[in-house]
């Protein structure tokens, strides 16, 4: 009994925590006792951090997600199809592939984007703007754009004419900000930059006359040269030029023109009709002097385009006479088949 009165008496303090005379609580009993007096605050807190990595992870890091995937996509041109050129619009067909290889799969919307040279970077300076059309994002999606599209700046247009005339491979920009959905996360926007490389028609090199007749009298609309002109096109562009005039030099000196009708330039090997006006006089007064073999180079350059209106296209008209070509006109055949033998003319020339 004497050791039972000498063993502190144990009582329960105001806190909620327990102590004996004499003695402070633990840092553990602290804890516990806080956590069973406050252990709804602690839960209000806990559900106020989830929320705010929920709403983090919704509209920081999925945007930041999304234009990550966005940025590593690729856009392939497949084709390009121009037609029906007035001086202010024509008629434009894209068909484009875009390659990704993202694990998220999300509905893009249908977007407004600018077409335009690389080198207008950063403050670019469209020619055209298209409406791509809304997809849904897969390994390999096929896009395709077909409308009537309004010349935004002439001179940029006309540039980009003549760069994919004369180069053999070259770069246009592709810029809009499309609005992404993927399954009950909010719409985010995203920045849809590409640069996307294509063929060029590399100057038309390989252009020939691969046979003419000359004509005498002329004809009623004056040709008195017409044949038949080879122009290979190694791009996927195809361009419809309206009625295209070209001047034709020898050695530096004007000798006449040639119209190509409606000029539609495909893909691959094209054969088209020429019919010309030259200075018949001038040709055989060459080839019975400085080029007696009856084969005659020439130099022949753009001079102008329009459309079924009559109308200039200056964008095209510009690339055109950027474009020098040169070739050979055998006009010993052409003669031939006409009864005259150039040797004949050659000797009496002597």
């Amino acid at each position: 009994m004497a050791a039972d009165k000498l063993k502190p008496e144990t009582v329960e303090q105001e806190n909620g925590g327990y102590d004996t005379y004499g003695s402070k609580p633990s840092a553990g009993q602290r804890v516990k006792a806080h956590l069973k007096r406050r252990w709804w605050v602690h839960l209000i807190i806990f559900l106020l951090i989830v929320l705010l990595v929920v709403l983090l992870i919704i509209f920081v890091a999925f945007p930041k997600i999304a234009q990550k995937e966005v940025n590593k996509a690729e856009v392939v041109l497949v084709s390009e199809v121009v037609t029906d050129p007035t001086p202010d619009s024509v008629q434009l067909k894209l068909v484009s592939r875009v390659l990704s290889d993202s694990k998220y799969h999300p509905k893009i919307d249908a977007f407004e984007a600018a077409l335009y040279l690389e080198d207008t970077l950063p403050d670019i300076i469209p020619f055209v703007y298209v409406t791509i059309p809304e997809m849904i994002s897969k390994s390999d999606v096929t896009a395709v754009v077909e409308q009537r599209v309004t010349i935004a700046n002439q001179e940029q247009f006309a540039r980009y004419n003549k760069l994919a005339l004369a180069s053999e491979k070259f770069n246009i920009g592709l810029q809009g900000r499309p609005k992404i959905h993927v399954g009950k996360l909010p719409v985010t926007t995203v920045d849809f930059n590409k640069i996307v490389e294509s063929k060029g028609l590399n100057g038309l090199a390989g252009f020939k006359i691969e046979s003419f007749e000359i004509k005498l009298p002329a004809e009623p609309d004056g040709s008195n040269m017409v044949g038949t002109v080879f122009i290979p096109n190694p791009s996927p562009l195809d361009f419809t030029m309206g009625d295209v005039t070209l001047d034709i030099f020898v050695a530096g000196k004007l000798i006449g023109n040639s119209t190509l009708a409606n000029l539609h330039i495909a893909p691959g090997e094209n054969r088209l009709p020429l019919r010309s006006i030259v200075e018949q006089t001038e040709v055989i007064s060459l080839v019975t002097s400085t080029y007696q073999d009856g084969m005659l180079p020439v130099d022949i350059v753009g001079r102008s385009a329009v459309d079924k209106d009559g109308q200039h296209l200056t964008y095209f008209e510009e690339a055109l006479k950027g474009n020098s070509m040169h070739t050979e006109l055998n006009v010993g055949e052409a003669l031939t088949k006409m009864g005259i033998d150039l040797n004949a003319l050659t000797s009496g020339s002597g």
